[in-house]
């Protein structure tokens, strides 16, 4: 059972941790107190979709397995919608939250497939089929075991910050991505060792760190309602390319998933 519980970085006294949000995983299912081992609005990335049963807990970690499947595997409905060669998985907070320190140690997926820990706001109906707002999203990383299109992107840590105008539904209509980006190039391999991702959200800026360094900051000019934490694995056709044969099934695993808030927000 893992004891040490302080951030990778350095925090003001005030910062606290927050349960809600975060976890161990020592225990032998998903704390359902906690999260959904699916998200509610959004199947997957055609071709894959995200399966509930690619998601599990033991041997104190969490694993977001992506495999292979026949279109009988993947059923009518899937098939139907295209998503009918992978599967992936998804976990998201039941709640939202507002600023804080967010923290992940992980192994990433030996694949084309990402690995990725994230923050959105997807709206809630009817605000988002509605002109004159926006979809938020900060992609605190996204990493790659291997790279069929993008090249070096199996060596690099992406950290992104999205705004997507209304109408908005995800993968489906999507409006044109208001996008800042820091692709940091590494020497790390994110899929043989475990690394600590993590992010400062404040109400004034918004800091990236990789293993208690910080990588990339800005400031905060638009984000500032609250969001999902989501953890997950998806299919990057058009970035990454499919996965090789061979590269499936894989796994995303994470030891721990930890938040900081200064503690009046808890």
């Amino acid at each position: 059972m893992k004891t040490r519980c302080t951030p990778s970085v350095s925090l003001p006294d005030s910062y606290r941790l927050n349960e809600r949000f975060s976890d161990d995983f020592d225990g032998t299912r998903l704390d359902r107190a906690k999260w959904y081992d699916f998200t509610p609005q959004w199947y997957g990335r055609v071709p894959g979709y995200f399966d509930r049963r690619n998601v599990s807990v033991h041997d104190g970690m969490l694993h977001l397995v992506s495999r292979e499947v026949t279109q009988e595997e993947a059923g009518v409905e899937n098939t139907a919608r295209g998503f009918d060669r992978y599967s992936t998985a998804f976990v998201r907070s039941r709640e939202r939250i507002l600023y804080g320190f967010f923290e992940l140690r992980f192994k990433a997926i030996d694949s084309s497939v990402s690995s990725a820990f994230w923050l959105n706001d997807p709206l809630d109906p009817p605000a988002k089929y509605r002109p004159g707002d926006f979809s938020e999203e900060i992609d605190i990383f996204e990493v790659f075991g291997k790279t069929h299109h993008d090249a070096d992107a199996d060596r690099t840590y992406f950290m992104t910050l999205h705004r997507f105008p209304t109408p908005y539904v995800e993968t489906k209509v999507n409006g044109v991505d208001e996008k800042y980006a820091c692709n940091l190039l590494c020497d790390a391999n994110f899929c043989s060792e475990f690394h600590t991702g993590a992010l400062l959200w404040t109400p004034e800026k918004m800091v990236w760190y990789l293993d208690g360094e910080a990588r990339w900051e800005q400031e905060n000019i638009n984000y500032h309602r609250a969001m999902y934490l989501n953890i997950d694995s998806e299919i990057m056709e058009s970035w990454t390319g499919l996965p090789g044969k061979g590269e499936l099934p894989g796994e995303f695993t994470v030891d721990h998933v930890r938040v900081w808030q200064r503690a009046e927000r808890i």
